[in-house]
């Protein structure tokens, strides 16, 4: 049987040769038993240097988390989390999102307050107290179908995506809509913002293989929300954003994930650029790639399908490798 192009001592072969080590090769082809032009180099040919950099590579994603020096500062606080309370819901939909944000509402305090939000698959959209569980609000008419996710903006704007593809802004200090808009075709599965001063970046991923970037004002009373100023065309569908700064260079980057990928894609956010544009939108180009798991044969349809990381050490790293 002729030996694999790839096996291990096919790869012992191409390095030996690759390095003039005649002697050893001659040696080794007669022991191993191969043909006497055995690890001869090719395009493409695996190599000892390029397994030395993939394994490097993934002992770098794997070990993310412990390249801080400040490690005793990112532990749980204490008590920490142990038994998990269930917080009764309206009706017995299926979940779509939940989390815990600092909103202000009509007829509450003065102050912003932490509350639960929970959107379900029967379109509604649950307030809840986090200390007494007791339901505050449950919308119903915020969107034409599930909301898939949602975004909180200065403590009072909810930015909500859904099924239609339709993104709305609601206001939860006059608890009216202010505004919507239906820039993808359908599935809006994330929402992302990114508050920047008097103004506020915001994506958002829809399953028609598109994310879009807007620019929304805001003043006292009200924010803005017209059409989007960047926009990115992927040949899969997206499916996790997250805004952050890199903090070396304090530059934007927008992280995208996608539904059949195992890499986080990078985007910088040209903000100057950006804001003093006069045809919009423009295409976004790729600014590097980070793979979570460079040895994972993707036989499925798997992806991260959430971003969530406030490590600013190991984000810095992250984005310098994927930039590299």
């Amino acid at each position: 049987m002729p030996p694999i192009a790839d096996s291990p001592a096919i790869i012992v072969a191409r390095f030996l040769r690759s390095n003039s080590y005649n002697d050893t090769l001659a040696a080794f082809l007669h022991e191993a038993g191969l043909p006497p032009d055995a690890g001869s180099s090719f395009p493409g040919a695996l190599s000892v240097e390029q397994i030395l950099t993939e394994k490097k590579a993934y002992d770098l994603s794997a070990n993310f988390e412990r390249l801080g020096v400040d490690d005793t500062q990112k532990k749980w606080t204490l008590p920490a989390p142990s038994a998990p309370t269930v917080v009764e819901l309206p009706t017995s939909a299926n979940l779509l999102q939940s989390s815990i944000e600092y909103l202000h509402i009509s007829g509450g305090s003065a102050h912003a307050q932490p509350l639960i939000l929970a959107s379900t698959a029967d379109r509604r959209l649950n307030v809840l107290t986090p200390d007494t569980e007791n339901l505050v609000r449950s919308h119903t008419q915020l969107q034409d179908s599930p909301i898939l996710s949602y975004t909180v903006v200065r403590k009072r704007f909810l930015i909500c995506s859904s099924m239609s593809g339709k993104v709305v802004v609601y206001d939860s200090l006059k608890d009216q809509l202010v505004a919507h808009r239906r820039d993808h075709a359908k599935y809006v599965v994330h929402v992302a913002s990114w508050e920047s001063g008097d103004h506020v970046w915001l994506a958002t991923a829809g399953w028609d293989q598109k994310v879009l970037l807007y620019e929304c004002r805001i003043t006292e009373d009200c924010i803005t929300f017209e059409d989007p100023v960047g926009t990115i065309q992927l040949p899969s569908n997206p499916e996790a954003l997250l805004f952050r700064r890199e903090p070396d260079s304090n530059c934007l980057y927008l992280l995208v994930t996608r539904r059949d990928s195992t890499f986080v894609y990078y985007y910088q956010i040209a903000e100057d650029e950006l804001l003093s544009l006069v045809s919009k939108p423009v295409t976004m180009p790729i600014s590097g790639k980070q793979n979570l798991a460079p040895l994972y044969v993707l036989l499925a349809a798997e992806a991260p399908t959430d971003c969530i990381h406030p490590n600013k050490t190991a984000m810095s790293a992250m984005i310098g490798q994927a930039l590299a």
